[in-house]
């Protein structure tokens, strides 16, 4: 009877163990919600200096994209680069800030940070 309840709280230990290990994992690894574009681009740029540290300091996202492209990544490139210029246009030539969501941009966030 105590070998059993001793075996039962082993096991009770080890599950709960597991799953706690499972939800830091994944905390640690969900990409947060945007609360709006200019979030998305800086999550973007930071998926890029990771996924490719060798990018010299202070890249832009127009390189970082290059590389992305050139790992063979199969997304919608056309639209994250008309995403990409709206974004451009709105940090460094005055246009409005770009609406969310940005679907594929979140997409190329999340196939970088799987690959970290």
């Amino acid at each position: 009877m105590v070998t059993e309840t001793i075996g039962a709280i082993v096991f009770n230990v080890a599950a709960y163990t597991s799953l706690a290990g499972a939800v830091v994992q994944w905390y640690r690894h969900r990409i947060p919600n945007p609360p709006d574009a200019a979030a998305a681009f800086h999550l973007l740029e930071d998926a890029l200096g990771r996924s490719f540290p060798d990018l010299p300091y202070g890249f832009t996202l127009r390189e970082g994209l290059t590389r992305a492209r050139l790992a063979g990544l199969r997304l919608g490139w056309e639209d994250i680069d008309r995403r990409v210029t709206e974004y451009e246009t709105f940090r460094y030539g005055g246009g409005p800030l770009p609406a969310l969501p940005q679907p594929e941009v979140m997409r190329l966030v999340r196939v970088l940070r799987r690959r970290l």
